[in-house]
C-alpha cells in the first residue's frame, strides 16, 4: 500500500480554508439586514461544513474503499428515502420557495447532497459489476436509463433541475468510462437535453432564464436582474479585484451572494487573477482525480475515483459558467465554497473517499 497522494491533501485543506475566506467575507453582505445573519451562515458552515465534513473526511479515509462497494446499494436506497421524506414527513421544510430540506431543531439537511455521493458510490459499484454487458442495450443502457429516471423523478419533485443536470451529466460520463458503446452515449445526450428543454420550456420561471441566456438584455429589471449584477460584480473586479471584504454587490444588490453567486463576489473582490486561481484548483483536481482513477487496481475504484471528480467539476465549471453568462442560471452551488453545511460535509467525504483510493495506486 502506497501513502495517500500528498498534493490532493494539500488542494483539500486549500479549497477549505478559501473557500471559508471567501464565504466570511461575502457573508458580511447579510449583516445589512440582520446583524445576526453572518454569525449564522459562518457558525454552520464552520460546526456542520468543517466539523461534520472532517469527521466524514476520516471516516471515509480509514475504512478500506472496497467496503463501500458492498453498502453501495443500502447506501442509495437510504438517501432515497431521505429524498421521500422531505414531501413524506413532518421534517420537510422550504427556503427559497423549494422544499429541498429536512430541519430537526438547529440542524439542517439537504437529502439531494447526500444523494449525489450515495449515486456516485451506487453507480460505480453497479457499473464494475456489469462490466461485460454495459455494451448491451438489454443489461446496460435500459437498466442505466431505469435508475437514472428514478433519480430524475425525484428531483423534478423537488423542482431540484439543477442538482438533475449534475447528476445526469456526471452519470453519462461514468457511464461512458465504464465502456458504453458511442452511440449509447449518443442516444444519452439526445434523451438528455430533450429533458433539459421540456423541463425548462414548462416552467415559466425556467423558460425566462433561458430567455435572458440566449437573449442579453432580456428582462433587466425582473428575470435579467440576476445575471446582470453578476456581471457587474465580476466586471468591477478588474484584473486584482476590490481586495478582500470590498465588495459592494455583496450589499443586496447580487441575488444568492452566499450560495449559487459566489463566484461573482470572488470576482469582484480578487479580479481576474484570483478567479483562475480557483478555476485552476478545480482543474488540478480533476486532473489528479483523473490519475488516482488510472492507476486504481480495480475497475470500482477507477469509477468511484473518476465520478468523484466528475461530478464536482460538472457543478463548478456549470457554476463559474452561469455566473459569467456562459451558461443559464440554474441554482448550482460552488463546492467548498457556496454556504451549505451538507454541501460541503458531503465534498470533504468525497475528498477522503478519492485519498483513500490513492492509497491503493499500482
Amino acid at each position: 500500500m502506497s501513502k495517500a497522494d500528498s498534493f490532493l491533501f494539500y488542494l483539500t485543506i486549500a479549497f477549505v480554508v478559501l473557500g471559508f475566506l471567501a464565504l466570511f467575507s461575502t457573508s458580511l453582505g447579510l449583516a445589512a439586514d440582520n446583524p445576526k445573519a453572518t454569525f449564522s451562515v459562518l457558525y454552520r458552515q464552520l460546526v456542520f461544513g468543517i466539523g461534520g465534513g472532517t469527521i466524514l473526511f476520516l471516516a471515509c479515509f480509514l475504512i478500506p474503499y472496497d467496503f463501500f462497494k458492498k453498502i453501495a446499494l443500502p447506501l442509495f436506497i437510504s438517501a432515497v428515502i431521505l429524498m421521500l421524506f422531505v414531501h413524506f414527513s413532518p421534517f420537510g421544510a422550504s427556503f427559497g420557495g423549494a422544499k429541498r430540506w429536512l430541519v430537526f431543531g438547529q440542524f439542517s439537511l439537504q437529502p439531494s447532497e447526500v444523494l449525489k455521493f450515495s449515486f456516485i458510490v451506487y453507480l460505480a459499484a453497479w457499473l464494475s459489476s456489469r462490466r461485460k454487458d454495459i455494451g448491451s442495450i438489454q443489461y446496460g443502457l435500459f437498466p442505466f436509463l431505469l435508475i437514472t429516471g428514478v433519480i430524475g423523478i425525484l428531483l423534478m419533485v423537488q423542482s431540484d433541475l439543477s442538482t438533475l443536470v449534475v447528476i445526469t451529466s456526471g452519470a453519462g460520463f461514468l457511464f461512458f468510462i465504464a465502456g458504453g458503446k458511442i452511440k449509447h452515449i449518443g442516444i444519452l445526450m439526445i434523451l438528455g437535453i430533450s429533458a433539459f428543454f421540456i423541463l425548462t420550456i414548462i416552467a415559466p420561471y425556467r423558460a425566462d432564464r433561458m430567455m435572458v441566456f440566449l437573449k442579453p438584455g432580456y428582462d433587466p429589471q425582473d428575470t435579467g436582474y440576476h445575471i446582470n449584477q453578476s456581471l457587474i460584480a465580476v466586471g468591477s473586479g478588474g484584473l486584482f479585484g476590490r481586495g478582500l471584504g470590498k465588495s459592494l454587490q455583496k450589499f443586496n444588490y447580487l441575488p444568492e451572494a452566499t450560495s449559487d453567486s459566489i463566484f461573482a463576489i470572488i470576482g469582484e473582490e480578487f479580479g481576474l487573477v484570483g478567479s483562475s486561481v480557483f478555476i485552476l484548483m478545480f482543474l488540478l483536481l480533476l486532473f489528479r482525480g483523473f490519475k488516482i482513477a488510472s492507476r486504481s487496481p480495480d475497475l470500482f475504484g477507477r469509477l468511484l475515483a473518476g465520478g468523484i471528480v466528475i461530478f464536482i467539476a460538472v457543478q463548478a465549471f456549470l457554476n463559474i459558467a452561469a455566473t459569467i453568462g456562459l451558461a443559464p442560471i440554474m441554482g448550482i452551488p460552488l463546492p467548498f465554497v457556496s454556504q451549505g453545511g451538507t454541501a460541503l460535509a458531503i465534498n470533504l467525504a468525497e475528498m477522503g473517499l478519492l485519498l483513500n483510493i490513492s492509497k491503493h495506486r499500482k
